[in-house]
């Protein structure tokens, strides 16, 4: 069954190419859904979701870090070994359809290194 989900990037895709020569575009996205407590206070409980897209490789780079996106496709979960060899948990989406909702540049080293230093410098003032 076909699900949408409105997302956010957290980091920026990859296109890997397989031993057979296929493309896929992987890329990971965080969900924020909201709910209220039985106390009635709001809370926010977020979601990632680890994204392949076979169709094109060429919307890879617009799929950067901050990028909100719609995404069509099928959930599931799985489990895996991790570098350590723990098992842990993954919501995965084979994605059939990308909507790009607020495109973020990807920031230059010049803006990189500004946000640095404002940060350091209101840490200094605080």
């Amino acid at each position: 069954m076909q699900q949408q989900l409105t997302a956010r990037l957290t980091r920026d895709a990859k296109v890997n190419t397989l031993e057979d020569g296929r493309k896929v575009v992987n890329f990971d996205v965080a969900f924020n859904g909201f709910y209220l407590t039985s106390m009635g206070e709001p809370r926010v409980q977020t979601e990632y979701y680890q994204c392949a897209y076979w169709k094109e490789d060429a919307v890879a780079p617009f799929l950067i870090k901050g990028t909100m996106v719609e995404l069509t496709g099928i959930i599931s979960a799985r489990v895996y070994k991790n570098k350590k060899k723990e098992w842990k948990p993954a919501l995965v989406m084979n994605v059939s359809g990308i909507e790009i909702l607020h495109y973020r540049e990807a920031e230059t080293e010049e803006d990189q290194m500004a946000d640095a230093a404002e940060t350091q410098e209101a840490e200094t003032i605080n």
